[in-house]
């Protein structure tokens, strides 16, 4: 891992210490400052031996630039791990930031076999496998 400290600043202050170089030191901290706050990181975790692959990209919320890219980003891995036979699934079930990768023949099937085994609709009542619930909720975070 880089470190922008310890790889860039401290060098770049060390060599340009003299009192000549302060508004170029200033113009770089503020520079570093924008990217910061715009700059995507996707961490990801897993599970030793059971293939469950976890992506966790921090964004700050008031971004909307940043949340739209990390949309992309979400968008960009769940594609791969689907061309790389991978199934998109949840540890915890399928939630809404999931549902909306879920081929139509997954949703239908799973629709069949939530009713054979919940006949009375008791789990996650008007969530998930209704069509038009997925539009109405308002989700503040990216959708991974």
């Amino acid at each position: 891992m880089i470190s922008y400290i310890n790889e860039f600043a401290r060098p770049l202050d060390d060599l340009l210490m003299v009192d000549v170089f302060i508004d170029i030191r200033n113009q770089v901290k503020a520079i570093h400052q924008e990217y910061r706050e715009m700059r995507l990181f996707v961490a990801m975790h897993m599970h030793a031996g059971d293939g469950n692959v976890h992506t966790n990209i921090p964004v700050h919320s008031h971004n909307t630039n940043m949340l739209h890219k990390a949309e992309s980003v979400v968008d960009e891995i769940m594609h791969l791990a689907a061309s790389l036979g991978g199934v998109i699934s949840g540890e915890h079930g399928i939630g809404l930031t999931k549902y909306q990768y879920l081929s139509d023949e997954f949703k239908q099937s799973f629709t069949q076999y939530k009713a054979k085994i919940d006949q009375n609709n008791h789990f996650n009542i008007g969530k998930h496998w209704q069509k038009d619930f997925i539009k109405s909720v308002h989700i503040e975070k990216v959708l991974l």
